[in-house]
């Protein structure tokens, strides 16, 4: 018995996804299939539904939409490369597995809205060029900035009748709901992408060290906006309770 790819749980890593690409070179990008324990599937011949256009500008100098051609390789694993070559500009591309009532759905992270430059760096298509690298690094950064900047928020005092500081609070509180997905996904492009470097012999310990760290960070984070959400509550209540009775009073 063996559980079905869950394109919510699936994911879609590598060069071929990132802006920034040489126009002209061929890219590829990873497309790894998990089922609903987030776990990667070990076999293949799922039907994934690609979509690959380019942004182009007609005679008439409209912005339009051309199909670009693709090979998409099932390596029978779980894993699904694409390759394809780009122009300069914009790319639009869409990764949608059908499941098993025939429903279309997309890949986290699906559109992806990669870009090619003829200014690009050397090998920033490879998976083990540099645009890969800054990538991870970046990511990482972005990640680690966005623990430091909420953990520091939602930890700020309040006194009685402070609604500033209030607001300032449910709005850390609030914007970790919002990313939490989008964090996730994250973790899991860069752990896949780390795994995927190794082995290619490139030493992955540092970048594990840090995506471990940052999500131990993430999770702790995560418990304690749950108890400071809590925690205001009654403060909540009594400040649109304050603010009601104001209202009414000019109705």
């Amino acid at each position: 018995f063996f559980l079905n790819s869950i394109a919510e749980k699936s994911l879609v890593y590598g060069p071929g996804v990132l802006q920034e690409q040489q126009a002209g070179v061929q890219t590829t990008c990873t497309i790894q299939l998990r089922n609903a324990n987030n776990e990667n599937r070990k076999s293949g011949r799922d039907e994934l539904v690609i979509e690959l256009k380019q942004k182009f500008q007609t005679e008439d100098g409209k912005d339009s939409m051309r199909d670009l051609p693709y090979e998409l390789v099932d390596h029978d694993n779980g894993q699904y490369t694409l390759v394809y070559i780009a122009d300069e500009g914009e790319v639009v591309l869409h990764v949608r597995l059908t499941d098993e009532n025939g429903k279309q759905r997309p890949l986290r992270g699906s559109p992806f809205k990669p870009s090619f430059s003829n200014m690009a760096r050397n090998r920033a298509n490879e998976f083990t060029g540099p645009l890969v690298s800054s990538w991870i690094q970046g990511t990482l950064k972005g990640m680690d900035e966005f623990y430091q900047s909420t953990n520091v928020g939602h930890q700020t005092k309040l006194k009685d009748g402070d609604v500033v500081s209030l607001i300032k609070v449910m709005n850390h509180i609030k914007d970790m709901y919002n990313q939490e997905d989008s964090l996730l996904l994250q973790q899991d492009e860069v752990y896949e992408t780390v795994v995927t470097l190794e082995k290619e012999a490139v030493p992955g310990d540092k970048q594990h060290k840090s995506l471990k760290k940052i999500g131990t960070n993430l999770r702790q984070l995560k418990d304690d906006i749950l108890a400071k959400e809590k925690e205001i509550q009654p403060m909540q209540q009594k400040e649109s309770e304050l603010y009601r009775k104001v209202i009414s009073e000019f109705e």
